[in-house]
């Protein structure tokens, strides 16, 4: 009966063991965001950089990357490009790491208000079996405001007083001037 009941639990505890490993199918991949929270002013664009790590084998294809951002209801522009051009389709070995290279970018449009705007990235990709998705992660827009000067109107005002003020002296001095040696210093 003991030998029946070790039987039992052996069987039991290996069926689990493999349960287990099939069920836990880590990414190999991790992802860094070089530079996760950024700022800028209307006008500016921020470029976001990367990379990803394949910590275990096997080799894996980049397919995809997913991106959620609150976008500031439209006057912040994501644009991916970055990583189409540089992760898409590239094959990352084990212990190998593709990046830091850019990833995406975010401009900042006209109507852009100040604030914070928040949004999380992940990769996908393909090791032959499965599709896994990196761990995300957290990156961040600042909108500042602008601060541009504007000059005042009453600066203004005063600059040009001034100028005509000056202008009034260097006029009131030519006519105060004697006519007489102004015709010597032509005639010599």
């Amino acid at each position: 009966m003991k030998t029946t009941q070790r039987l039992i639990i052996t069987t039991l505890a290996v069926s689990l063991l493999a349960l287990l490993s099939t069920s836990a199918k880590a990414d190999p991949l991790t992802l860094t965001l070089t530079n996760p929270n950024q700022s800028g002013t209307v006008g500016s664009i921020l470029t976001f950089g990367g990379s990803v790590l394949n910590v275990t084998a096997p080799s894996v294809q980049i397919v995809s990357s997913q991106i959620t951002f609150n976008d500031g209801a439209g006057t912040l522009f994501l644009d991916d490009s970055p990583f189409v051009t540089n992760f898409l389709f590239q094959t990352v070995g084990p212990g190998t790491t593709l990046g830091p290279l850019d990833m995406f970018t975010v401009e900042m449009l006209a109507g852009a208000t100040a604030g914070t705007y928040a949004g999380v990235l992940s990769v996908l990709s393909n090791n032959g079996t499965n599709v896994l998705e990196t761990n995300p992660f957290s990156f961040s827009v600042r909108v500042q405001p602008s601060n541009a000067p504007v000059p005042e109107p009453m600066t203004m005002l005063l600059l040009g007083t001034g100028l005509a003020g000056l202008a009034g002296i260097v006029r009131r001095r030519r006519r105060q001037m004697p006519e007489g040696p102004m015709l010597r210093r032509a005639g010599r």
